[in-house]
């Protein structure tokens, strides 16, 4: 059976926002553009102004179709979730280093879950190095987990470093989330490294998605709505791809029917069974992700 949490969840854009630019964004730019939205608390805990602020937004977008989360370290979430009076989230953006912050944080959450909803979800951040030391049991440490996110940005800010575009920095903690979400049955996210095109210009914020979908990436953050629209598109599997696998399904089927192993495509392309996990996977993820848009160009009155 496919997992829901790795397949049906669909987060190809993450708008991750201080909570000085929500309330500076205009509401039009929130609603319909990201398929999550991710505020960062972290310097707006002792703000309550800015708080109430905060509140006031994610009321006037909860139930558009945009997944809401916020980004606070698991000591302050309490008080966080105090201070946001009752806003529906889906969830939050968690920073943690070991499996005790992410049983902790559970623990924690336990108490704001509404009954007849779904739980509130975690989104492990890749931050820092130590975020990546015991992943798989950090991972693991809670059924809320559903993704493993990393924040380059953040990463190479942690380590001291500048970003090149010449060489890939965050190799490493892209495999190794790609490694553990396949382990732990979650999404894993982040952006893919592209080199410099042949006249030295950089590969685009879609060329990065494109690559990084194909990789078994199946979302990012991003910083602006714009942004959210082309990771939107870039991690959407084309149409023809999702042509081809029906038809490659359809006739994979009929020949497990005839008990074959095997079968030909239009004539002149081969496909066999072990082909046939891949192409139920992305034809799963092409469903969600339709029911996703559907709901956000619902909740839109499109």
């Amino acid at each position: 059976m496919l997992s829901s949490k790795r397949l049906d969840i669909v987060r190809r854009s993450k708008l991750l926002l201080p909570a000085s630019a929500l309330v500076r964004t205009p509401l039009h730019h929130l609603r319909g553009n990201a398929d999550a939205l991710i505020v960062d608390l972290r310097d707006a805990l002792d703000t309550r102004p800015l708080m109430e602020e905060v509140a006031s937004r994610l009321r006037a977008v909860a139930g558009l179709g945009v997944d809401l989360f916020v980004c606070i370290p698991y000591d302050g979430l309490s008080r966080a979730l105090d201070r946001l009076g009752g806003v529906r989230l889906d969830g939050i953006a968690l920073s943690a280093r070991s499996p005790s912050a992410v049983q902790e944080a559970d623990r924690v959450l336990s108490a704001y879950d509404v009954p007849g909803t779904p739980p509130l979800q975690i989104d492990l951040f890749l931050d820092t190095p130590g975020a990546l030391l015991n992943l798989y049991e950090t991972a693991t440490a809670s059924a809320r987990v559903v993704s493993l996110t990393v924040d380059e940005t953040a990463l190479a800010h942690a380590l001291g470093i500048t970003p090149s575009a010449d060489i890939d920095q965050f190799f490493y903690p892209r495999g190794l989330a790609l490694l553990v979400a396949r382990l732990a049955d979650v999404q894993a996210h982040g952006l893919a490294f592209v080199p410099p095109h042949a006249d030295g210009s950089p590969p685009s914020l879609e060329e990065r998605a494109v690559v990084a979908r194909k990789m078994g990436l199946t979302g990012a953050l991003c910083s602006t709505p714009e942004e959210a629209v082309i990771l939107n598109r870039a991690f959407t599997p084309p149409v023809e791809e999702v042509q081809w696998c029906r038809k490659a399904l359809w006739v994979l089927e009929d020949a497990l029917r005839h008990g074959l192993g095997s079968a030909t495509l239009d004539g002149k392309e081969m496909v066999d069974i072990a082909m046939l996990k891949h192409i139920r996977t992305l034809l799963a993820r092409e469903s969600a992700i339709c029911r996703k848009d559907a709901q956000k160009a619902w909740a839109l009155g499109e």
